[in-house]
């Protein structure tokens, strides 16, 4: 808003992208390897340009924001390699620990996305006496099993000083001293939605395994479906409130970004009926109740691990629940697993 009281509020995500943006974050996704994205170095100049519009790096970021699920998707399929540090311990013993620097009250934890950025910092921080070795990590393996470790509240219980605590992360900085100008840097008020977005990429890995195992003839795993939630289109027709659907069948997603991307897509198409729709999440018991309800009336359920859009044109990569197979495997397969 142009109106003073606005100044203080938040930039949202979903609003400092390009026009372009969204289609070049999703042409790096598309090359993505097993464990590299070629060209990540992009995704981050497109993600660090759009992040620093906002006054002191302060950005809300939306998790149904697509560009930003895309450029996380991205982040998260890379491997990332973590400067190590040699030190003794209290009891005189070498011990191997991450390097942070220094960062408002606490530390940030960098992480680097080649061995080339890595090298940088090497070659600085030996100029200082300290010698660095990269550790090669997943970022879901930074955020969700190191991170915890460094926080406040596990230091204050092991009595460590507050001032040791990770309070940030930050992706390729350029010096030793890591400051707010640094491209990308995420405080510790975004590790709860980086969470979220590592449980998504988790649950769909799954998905599409499953789908796989499934055309292999392999056994599947079901009870993955019931980990967490998947979200959904709900639309508004007169008093009525339904999810929404397409020739291919009713569709559901795993991350919610990908649900907000398929809705912009189908609104600029002029699909009917979609004036008041929103992305909302939906409980496992939710959910399994829609699919089995869809089954009966032999209509098929989609599990969408990515929806990308290619000229135009909508790709969706999942899990397809024909109503055979939820009535014949997946529910008394389910039905057995809670009985034991």
């Amino acid at each position: 808003g142009d109106s003073k009281e606005g100044t203080m509020s938040l930039l949202r995500s979903s609003d400092v992208w390009g026009q372009e943006d969204g289609a070049a974050m999703e042409g790096i996704l598309a090359e993505v390897t097993e464990d590299s994205v070629p060209r990540i170095k992009q995704a981050l100049e497109l993600l660090g340009k759009a992040l620093a519009q906002g006054a002191d790096g302060a950005i809300a970021l939306e998790p149904t924001d697509p560009v930003l699920t895309d450029a996380l998707r991205c982040i998260l399929c890379h491997r990332w390699l973590l400067p190590s540090l040699q030190k003794k311990d209290g009891n005189g013993k070498t011990v191997a620990s991450f390097f942070t620097q220094p960062f408002g009250a606490g530390q940030v934890l960098s992480l680097f996305s080649s061995p080339e950025s890595f090298s940088k910092l090497q070659r600085l921080a030996a100029k200082v006496g300290l010698k660095l070795t990269p550790v090669p990590l997943t970022f879901g393996q930074v955020v969700m099993a190191h991170l915890p470790n460094m926080s406040l509240e596990v230091l204050q219980e092991r009595g460590v000083p507050a001032v040791h605590a990770v309070g940030a992360i930050s992706l390729d900085p350029l010096t030793l001293e890591v400051s707010e100008d640094d491209v990308i840097l995420f405080a510790d008020a975004t590790f709860p939605i980086l969470r979220s977005f590592c449980h998504c990429y988790l649950l769909g890995g799954q998905v599409l395994q499953l789908q796989e195992d499934l055309e292999l003839g392999k056994d599947c795993n079901w009870e993955l479906l019931c980990k967490q939630s998947l979200h959904a289109i709900l639309t508004s027709e007169g008093e009525e409130d339904s999810v929404f659907a397409s020739e291919a069948g009713m569709l559901l997603f795993v991350y919610p970004g990908d649900a907000s991307k398929l809705l912009s897509h189908h609104r600029r198409k002029g699909t009917a009926g979609l004036e008041k729709s929103r992305v909302v999440d939906l409980d496992p018991v939710r959910f399994l109740h829609l699919i089995r309800w869809q089954a009966q009336e032999s209509k098929t359920s989609l599990i969408l691990a990515t929806v990308m859009e290619v000229l135009g044109d909508l790709q969706l990569h999942g899990l397809s629940i024909t109503p055979e197979l939820y009535l014949k495997t997946i529910e008394p397969s389910l039905a057995h697993g809670s009985s034991k």
